[in-house]
């Protein structure tokens, strides 16, 4: 690797850890009396920056997007999920947040008149879908009926993001096979492998080291294969925000000193998210 690559890759690493550092903590707290809604509101905070994010990006491509509606949106629907984890009674709450953007988007269109309105309407609600709606679920991991949601989202954040940190290390030092070059050039399929490899390690290192104190049964095999699944799927994740990018000739949804932007930190969790929370209610969350 050049200078300049390696001192990216450390400003990376130091960043990363940092910013995992002050996740862990707020993690630990999470289910702490009267943290639950500070614990939503934060969330809605970032995926409501990942959101802005994706707008400003469409709007290279000349799309208009309800940015204002779509913030609004996001800080609803989370407090939906909040009301329903503390009430059941709230349960149908964050739906009908969903059906009162989808109305409220469509009369905005209607009584502004605003041009190209099915293309501006599409990217709007496509914001929800992609991000609003799959990022929600680490609310959910965190806060699942009988188990403790914090190791799964401890667990689900550093499978992600260790894979992240793995392909990038192997596909700087190995890397010679392009994995989608037309999508995004510098990654490759030894970088990929790596970074597969590595968050496998991670996920039994969490597992032996946290996961009996933590009352969750899952056979080394489950965890194995459970971490093998959340990587490859990370990495469709990632790739899926560069199509994004690549089509709005931008390099990083914004910028932070060593990780990108907020939806750049969030990319790789779109999809990871959603596939840990059905397997906590499918399997774990009964």
């Amino acid at each position: 690797m050049s200078d300049k690559a390696t001192e990216s890759m450390i400003q990376r690493v130091l960043v990363g850890s940092a910013a995992m550092a002050m996740f862990a903590a707020v993690v630990a707290f999470a289910h702490a009396p009267h943290c639950r809604a500070p614990f939503a509101a934060l969330l809605a905070v970032l995926i409501g920056l990942a959101l802005w994010e994706y707008y400003e990006l469409t709007e290279h491509l000349d799309f208009r997007p309800l940015v204002r509606t779509g913030i609004w949106g996001t800080c609803g629907y989370i407090s939906g999920l909040y009301f329903a984890s503390r009430n059941p009674a709230f349960a149908m709450m964050p739906h009908a947040v969903l059906l009162v953007v989808l109305a409220f988007t469509f009369w905005r269109h209607l009584r502004q008149q605003y041009e190209n309105p099915l293309a501006n309407l599409s990217v709007t609600l496509f914001g929800f879908v992609y991000l609003v709606v799959p990022l929600g679920c680490l609310f959910l991991i965190t806060y699942a009926p009988n188990t403790d949601g914090r190791w799964w989202l401890l667990y689900l954040v550093l499978v992600t993001k260790m894979t992240d940190t793995g392909a990038l290390f192997f596909g700087k030092s190995l890397g010679k096979r392009h994995l989608a070059p037309k999508i995004s050039p510098n990654k490759t399929w030894e970088g990929a492998i790596g970074g597969t490899t590595v968050a496998v390690v991670t996920g039994l290192i969490v597992y032996l080291s946290a996961w009996e104190s933590a009352g969750i049964e899952l056979s080394i095999v489950g965890i194995v294969l459970l971490s093998f699944v959340i990587s490859v799927v990370a990495q469709f994740g990632d790739l899926a925000e560069s199509l994004i990018k690549r089509n709005a000739g931008i390099k990083d949804s914004s910028y932070l000193p060593g990780l990108g932007g907020v939806l750049d930190i969030f990319d790789s969790l779109i999809f990871t998210a959603p596939l840990c929370y059905l397997y906590i209610a499918a399997f774990v969350s009964v």
